[in-house]
């Protein structure tokens, strides 16, 4: 058997008939099922325990601003706003979990019924997935290096002054 070294991508793109690919060319065999299905398993208990650890932050984020406004006003004037904060990190945390649980449902309601339109619901709610939690990164990597510059300034005008 011949083994086939290029990346999916280079295959599609060497392909002379790539200019519109095949659905039906795709076949779910019962390994793959039993693959997707045991992928299923665990992507619904990742976005349950998502769905779990989002509740756990609006319920400190709740506290927090109670108690930081109530309690804390005197030392710590923004204890209130942190719980805010929490709360709103909770809500985004929300929606790759959203996410991630539909593609657990539909894509075990498309292996059971053998629907087609399940199965492409299912890889778009993934594809949501994995899009959300990119752009997390992209934000995180913009707000990182914004620390480090401003770190790198702060230390340069420190040095400077003292």
């Amino acid at each position: 058997m011949e083994e086939n070294l290029n990346s999916p991508e280079e295959q599609f793109d060497n392909n002379p008939q790539s200019d519109q690919p095949k659905k039906e060319s795709l076949i779910i065999n019962v390994e793959i099922s039993s693959f997707l299905t045991e992928t299923a398993k665990w992507a619904k208990f990742i976005a349950i325990i998502m769905f779990i650890m989002a509740g756990l932050m609006v319920l400190a984020g709740i506290v927090i601003t109670v108690s930081g406004s109530v309690a804390l006003q005197k030392y710590f004037p923004l204890g209130g706003m942190l719980g805010v904060i929490y709360i709103v990190v909770a809500l985004i945390y929300y929606f790759p979990a959203k996410y991630l649980y539909d593609f657990a449902s539909y894509i075990k309601q498309a292996l059971y019924f053998n629907e087609q339109e399940s199965l492409d619901y299912a890889f778009n709610r993934l594809k949501a997935h994995y899009r959300f939690i990119g752009i997390l990164m992209i934000i995180a990597l913009c707000l990182y290096i914004m620390v480090f510059i401003f770190a790198i300034i702060a230390g340069v005008l420190g040095s400077m002054i003292s």
